[in-house]
């Protein structure tokens, strides 16, 4: 057997997905909202805590950096939602928590 007989004979199931824009647009535009949402949230807590209240700027800074400190979480959550369903579903119950 050669391998071109390998390459002949698998399913089309085993093909990757194709490319589809219109995924891409929707994934996109969750990362898009929420950098506008960091944006406005990081105006207003500059203007708000740090200037007008008086806080000092690194607790401000530590809540602003949440996000990317949080991060690494989601990979694993997400590869957790893929791999152990919770009653059954996969990423509902993940959702929820």
């Amino acid at each position: 057997m050669t391998v071109q007989d390998v390459t002949l004979s698998e399913t089309p199931e085993a093909a990757p997905p194709r490319f589809s824009v219109w995924r891409s647009i929707k994934i996109g535009a969750f990362h898009i909202g929420s950098s506008m949402t960091d944006v406005l949230l990081s105006g207003i807590w500059n203007r708000v805590m740090i200037t007008d209240l008086g806080v000092v700027a690194w607790p401000v800074s530590l809540l602003l950096a949440a996000r990317y400190f949080l991060s690494p979480l989601a990979i694993w959550a997400g590869h957790q939602s893929d791999t152990h369903p919770i009653f059954g579903t996969r990423r509902t119950w993940y959702i929820w928590l």
